[in-house]
């Protein structure tokens, strides 16, 4: 009998230990899984992640929900260069709610203060490869519209004595069909609120083109935007999408409504005296193309024609309240 007692608190002691390394185990294990889940949360590696830039209003940044509005210049007339572009707006598409559309905003337009990005290609010297110039903000702090240049002169060497030195958009070598498209990722990341990185190569489309690299051929930036660059744009502190306001007026009397909304003739001349008669206007310089006279665009947004008048800059419109 006393065998059996012995055995019973025997079989109850290893019991217990048996179900308290059970339950050790279940807990490791939950634990682990917990740290491999918070990792997988995080598509971006905290030490090489594309920079979120702080408001800035040299550099000012899209909207969220924006719907930017497109014009690429005659200077850019090549259809495989216009349709990479356009792949690499599509890559950032749907990112913080922001659209890209084709051609400047119609006239009238939905919002009082469109955004817009210019593209196009000029000669800036060796360096940089692309470039971002920013024009205007607008009432509330955000982007009004921008340029974004292509050197076509740049060049790979650092100097003109660099052994490898070329032309860095090179079409007779690797990389030509997707360069643009890369340059356009990046120089976008700058107003969706990124700075440059310093990944590692394919990580981010923030890294920046390496010297001795034609094309991006040694795969600095991946070609799409990749999910590391979405999470950080979607860290950046915007501002919220604009009041549509109470609509346009017919070139009377304006429209009124809440919030700002042309008034009287919603365009002016490209001289800035134009008609109308808003009530409580003020003059507001946007900067950019002239909407005056007609313009025709074809469906990539590339300027065709236009009839006069017709002018870069300065372009007005009137705001009512």
């Amino acid at each position: 009998m006393k065998q059996l007692r012995s055995l019973y608190v025997y079989s109850r002691t290893v019991f217990c230990l048996i179900m308290m390394l059970g339950l050790l185990t279940v807990t490791c294990v939950v634990l682990e899984f917990g740290e491999v889940s918070t990792q997988a949360q995080s598509p971006c590696n905290p030490e090489t992640k594309p920079p979120v830039r702080s408001p800035d209003s040299t550099r000012p940044f899209f909207r969220q929900g924006d719907t930017v509005y497109v014009v690429i210049e005659s200077s850019i007339n090549a259809q495989g260069q216009i349709d990479q572009i356009w792949r690499g707006l599509n890559s950032w598409s749907n990112v913080a709610g922001i659209q890209f559309t084709p051609g400047p905003p119609p006239v009238p337009h939905s919002s009082s203060d469109p955004t817009i990005i210019y593209f196009q290609n000029a000669n800036l010297g060796r360096v940089p490869y692309a470039s971002t110039s920013y024009g205007g903000t607008h009432g509330d702090g955000s982007l009004a519209n921008a340029t974004i240049t292509f050197n076509t002169s740049a060049r790979t060497g650092e100097t003109a004595s660099s052994p490898n030195d070329g032309p860095f958009y090179n079409p007779s070598l690797p990389g030509y069909d997707t360069i643009f498209q890369k340059e356009t990722e990046h120089e976008i990341g700058h107003p969706m609120g990124l700075g440059d990185a310093l990944g590692i190569n394919g990580e981010t489309v923030m890294n920046r083109s390496a010297y001795d690299c034609p094309n991006d051929n040694c795969g600095m930036k991946p070609v799409e935007v990749t999910p590391c660059d979405k999470s950080a744009a979607g860290e950046v502190q915007r501002v919220p999408p604009p009041d549509p306001g109470g609509g346009f007026g017919d070139g009377g009397g304006g429209g009124g409504g809440n919030g700002d909304c042309p008034c009287g003739d919603c365009v002016y001349g490209c001289d800035g005296y134009g008609g109308g008669d808003g009530t409580n206007c003020d003059w507001i310089s946007v900067g950019g193309q002239c909407w005056a006279g007609v313009e025709y665009y074809d469906s990539y947004g590339v300027l065709e024609y236009s009839d006069p008048p017709y002018c870069e800059d300065p372009q007005y419109v009137s705001v009512c309240w």
